[in-house]
């Protein structure tokens, strides 16, 4: 525990946000089984043995099976099922199922879902509530649109 704390000291920065603990690399076995502990904030490199789950991140999110962000994800998340941010993801989601409340840039994977779209969705079904983007693949939705489903692609202004 010692090196534990060493590692991962508390408050190191009083300015991060929401003035939580903040760590530049998270190992997660499941949500519950992590290090640090989920309720820190990871800005850096966080792995994901089977699934993690971390407030905000920034950086790199490699999950075997899920990653999770309660907060805001900056950078790329890359999963073999599932990846979630509940807020904005600013960067690149892949994984087979992608989710985020608000993306800004980029997912790729089978099943893609932002409530807001600014940039691009690829996959076999992509859903977004508004769009400023593109979406392409065999089924595209933007509900709050003029046409909100298309085959191949959808564009939302």
């Amino acid at each position: 525990m010692s090196i534990a704390s060493f590692a991962f000291p508390r408050n190191a920065f009083s300015d991060t946000a929401y003035g939580r603990d903040w760590s530049p690399l998270a190992v997660s076995m499941l949500p519950t089984v992590e290090l640090p502990s989920q309720n820190w904030d990871v800005y850096g490199f966080r792995i994901d043995i089977f699934a993690g789950r971390h407030h905000d991140v920034s950086g790199i999110d490699v999950g075997s099976l899920a990653n999770f962000a309660t907060g805001d994800f900056v950078g790329m998340q890359l999963s073999g099922v599932v990846s979630k941010t509940d807020n904005t993801l600013t960067g690149c989601q892949i994984s087979p199922i992608s989710l985020a409340g608000t993306l800004e840039g980029v997912q790729v994977g089978v099943f893609n879902k932002a409530e807001g779209l600014w940039g691009l969705q690829v996959g076999v079904v992509n859903y977004a509530y508004q769009a400023n983007g593109v979406q392409i693949g065999i089924v595209n939705i933007i509900e709050n649109s003029e046409l909100p489903i298309l085959p191949v692609v959808n564009i939302g202004f």
